[in-house]
């Protein structure tokens, strides 16, 4: 386990491509791993559909009041997405209708340090949501979209990222503030951590196929590709 006391090995930069969306937070990967989705920020608040160069493919019709995270769902091509202003996430089609809408049974009394980040597990149906700070914290929610229990982060970090990790039962979360990634798991904590240098990193999703890891820049609408170290 990485001690804090150490210099945690850096990510390797394969390339960095500009993308055409304002404020990009969140990525997932669709099924077959060709095609990002991410969300706009404010005063947009919609998702896109980009290629793995950064282009964009198509933007839906669905539009948010805070959006911040999205996730794939492969069972049907669905999205979950996460709205920091409404303390909800969203269930929407591959068009961007609307199917769901749901109040997470979680406190955040500073919206602005809210809900950064969604991950939907298609193995367990189960969704984990990230608090971005105050405590940071991960949120979990069961296959019935109930609320159930939170863990606090294990360092007075932001978080702004989320997705499945290498391993089972593992999630990689990234930090803006630290521009570090996380390799996290519920009864483990911290596992293993990696140095990055984004400047605004609110995305990050890992293709298990190429071992690719994807991080996108809000601030400057970048789309970074990693691989983890040897």
């Amino acid at each position: 386990m990485f001690s804090s006391n150490d210099q945690p090995p850096s990510l390797k930069l394969i390339k960095s491509s500009g993308i055409d969306v304002s404020e990009p937070s969140g990525l997932s990967l669709d099924a077959s791993n060709k095609f990002l989705y991410c969300v706009s920020d404010s005063p947009e608040n919609k998702v896109h559909k980009l290629d793995l160069e950064g282009n964009l493919v198509q933007t839906l019709g669905f539009v948010g009041q805070d959006l911040e995270g999205i996730s794939f769902d492969p069972r049907d091509g669905s999205l979950w997405v996460v709205d920091e202003l409404q303390s909800e996430f969203i269930h929407l089609s591959d068009s961007g209708e609307e199917l769901s809408r749901t109040a997470l049974n979680y406190s955040v009394p500073e919206r602005k340090n809210g809900l950064e980040g969604i991950c939907f597990r298609p193995e367990t149906q189960d969704i984990h949501i990230i608090k971005q700070k105050n405590p940071a914290a991960v949120i979990y929610v069961d296959s019935n979209l109930v609320t159930q229990n939170s863990k606090s982060f294990d360092l007075s970090i932001d978080i702004t990222g989320i997705c499945q990790g290498r391993g089972d039962d593992e999630f990689l979360i990234i930090s803006a503030g630290e521009k570090q990634l996380y390799e996290w798991s519920w009864e483990g904590g911290i596992l293993a951590t990696y140095r990055f240098d984004v400047k605004q990193a609110e995305g990050v999703i890992y293709d298990t196929t190429s071992a690719l890891v994807y991080i996108v820049c809000d601030s400057e609408s970048i789309l970074y590709t990693y691989k983890f170290p040897d």
